[in-house]
């Protein structure tokens, strides 16, 4: 019990202390979807990569960072939880899974311009990432 007060209350600390990116403030730029080519793969946070679920890769957000997803130009959104890193240069704000891009109607197209705000955080994608290097 006391380990898990100590975790949250490091998890506060940590989100507090990240970019103003992580902490609620909306970031603009472009969205894309993956999936056939890394389902199964592992991913930054130690899990089984699974195209249908509702996650996303950004370099942007902490990993565990659950954030709103919205297409500027149809206003649909969905919140996905960030599980993986992207490529540290890329000019793309966050890769969505297959499954998120489909609800976002932007499976056909291939990319969107987002709105992405931070909405939350996962404890057990940290809890995940923990067990997985001990």
């Amino acid at each position: 019990m006391r380990r898990r007060h100590f975790v949250a209350l490091g998890l506060l600390v940590l989100f507090a202390a990240a970019p103003a990116e992580a902490r609620g403030r909306p970031e603009r730029g472009v969205a894309v979807w993956y999936g056939d080519d890394r389902h199964g793969q592992t991913m930054a946070n130690g899990r089984a990569f699974d195209q249908w679920a509702m996650t996303g890769a950004s370099v942007r957000f902490l990993l565990g960072t659950r954030v709103r997803v919205t297409d500027l130009q149809t206003r649909k959104s969905v919140v996905v939880t960030v599980t993986d890193r992207t490529i540290s240069n890329s000019r793309v704000l966050i890769d969505l899974s297959r499954g998120a891009g489909r609800v976002l109607g932007i499976e056909t197209k291939g990319k969107a311009r987002v709105e992405v705000v931070p909405v939350g955080f996962d404890l057990s994608q940290m809890r995940q990432r923990q067990q997985s290097r001990g």
